[in-house]
């Protein structure tokens, strides 16, 4: 398992959603899991590692133990906003403020299929805005204007050019 980097197809892809969590299912997450940790991320979106259905982790203290599966996740309600600096596993390098909300409330499935919904804020809510984002085929950079967009695509393909050589 790798995590795929842009400008990967599977990357812009919309996700579909889970139907039933088999062992399959089960065995991607906890690879994910350890992916996740190994590349210091503090989430990790299934299409990121090459697979188009709506399964995330998520993190944001990797000294905790506490790993969150969301399944099908779906914001349902969001408040507030804020403009922080995010990065992301697969635009390695490359680093800009994004505008999102401060709080949302998510409805999800569990391992388990069960169905759950709770509300984040502050990081938490900006990671799992940021998986979600990977779910429906988007990158931060996506959240952009076209100008920065560009002017940051350029620099990334930039170093992935000295990354080769």
């Amino acid at each position: 398992m790798e995590v795929r980097k842009r400008p990967d197809p599977v990357l812009s892809k919309k996700s579909k959603p889970v139907l039933g969590i088999s062992d399959k299912e089960k065995e991607l997450i906890q690879e994910m899991i350890k992916m996740m940790h190994f590349e210091n991320g503090v989430g990790l979106a299934a299409p990121q590692v090459g697979h188009n259905i709506r399964i995330a982790v998520v993190n944001p203290d990797p000294k905790n133990a506490k790993d969150m599966i969301l399944i099908n996740p779906e914001i349902i309600s969001a408040k507030g906003s804020a403009v922080v600096e995010e990065g992301c596993l697969s635009l390695p390098g490359v680093y800009a403020k994004v505008k999102r909300a401060k709080e949302i409330t998510v409805k999800m499935h569990d391992i388990h299929g069960k169905q759950l919904q709770f509300t984040a804020a502050g990081l938490l809510a900006r990671i799992i805005q940021h998986e979600i984002d990977h779910l429906d085929g988007l990158l931060f950079v996506d959240r952009l204007n076209v100008l920065k967009r560009r002017m940051l695509l350029r620099d990334y393909k930039k170093l992935q050019s000295k990354a080769i050589l």
